[in-house]
């Protein structure tokens, strides 16, 4: 199986573990590191899965969390959660295409709902829980993961996360979609993941569209990603300016979906084409 990186965060210790290539890890969070959770830890461990524990806290979360592509949270017994760590959570699952699998009855799973969209929630088990049924879900999230991988990446970058949010919901279909709300994230983003597209807005605070563009085209690394600006700003100078440093299009908000589609379809297309020779 390919590298994949799972978390699992216990209780209120954090424990580190290096890992080696090709082996996935799990990331588990919870209030308490029960009996259960040492269990589950361990079976995961057992099949092939590698465990890092944290606490439930946020502070906590933030060093590790973004990294993983699944994060389990064990609830044991909750009355009520934690409004401001399920709106972390939810965020994480909705700007960085996170995956949640919930471990907790079915008050535990409501309350859960209340924050995080049904959609961003892979599996939820019940206590007693079926390591198993556990395991075996865990290896087709991760081959679900393989495919999705062949997918091509595209990295949004807008610092209105409500009109990424919708245009990361128009691609999440055919393409692997990641957001950024500046353009430092950006560039941290572009250093982490290889990248196909930027969808990269102009007008943004610190650093503008332009700005962020020219950074870019200043990294040896990165120069070559290709950028499509979707913008709101119309002035014939401006566009003139980012013309200039060479995207691939200009698109001028507000644009439909089926628009957006076609032409990022086309785009790769040509370019598979040319890279084939055939264009």
């Amino acid at each position: 199986m390919i590298a994949s990186e799972i978390v699992i965060v216990l209780g209120k210790v954090i424990v580190m573990k290096k890992i080696k290539k090709n082996k996935e890890q799990l990331l588990i969070f919870a209030e308490e590191i029960t009996f259960m959770v040492k269990a589950l830890q361990k079976k995961l461990e057992e099949a092939g899965y590698k465990c890092l524990v944290s606490p439930s806290q946020i502070s906590q979360l933030q060093e590790v969390a973004p990294e993983e592509k699944v994060l389990i949270y064990y609830m044991d017994e909750l009355s009520t959660v934690d409004s401001k760590l399920m709106v972390f959570i939810r965020d994480l699952c909705m700007d960085q295409d996170k995956l949640l699998i919930l471990i907790g009855s079915d008050l535990e799973r409501n309350n859960v709902g209340k924050f995080v969209p049904d959609e961003y929630v892979s599996h939820w088990y019940t206590r007693p829980m079926d390591m198993d049924a556990i395991i075996e879900d865990l290896d087709m999230v991760f081959d679900e993961d393989t495919k999705r991988a062949r997918m091509k990446h595209i990295l949004i970058v807008d610092d209105d996360t409500d009109y990424s949010r919708t245009i990361r919901e128009i691609l999440k279909n055919k393409y692997r979609v990641s957001m950024a709300n500046s353009g430092v994230q950006a560039i941290a983003t572009l250093v982490k993941k290889q990248t196909d597209l930027i969808l990269l807005d102009y007008d943004m605070p610190v650093a503008n569209g332009l700005q962020v563009m020219e950074m870019l085209k200043a990294d040896d690394k990165l120069k070559e990603v290709p950028v499509m600006f979707v913008t709101g700003i119309d002035d014939r100078e401006d566009i003139m300016r980012v013309l200039e440093l060479g995207p691939v299009d200009y698109i001028l908000k507000p644009i439909k979906s089926a628009d957006l589609l076609e032409k990022l379809d086309s785009f790769f297309i040509d370019k598979a084409l040319r890279e084939t020779g055939k264009a």
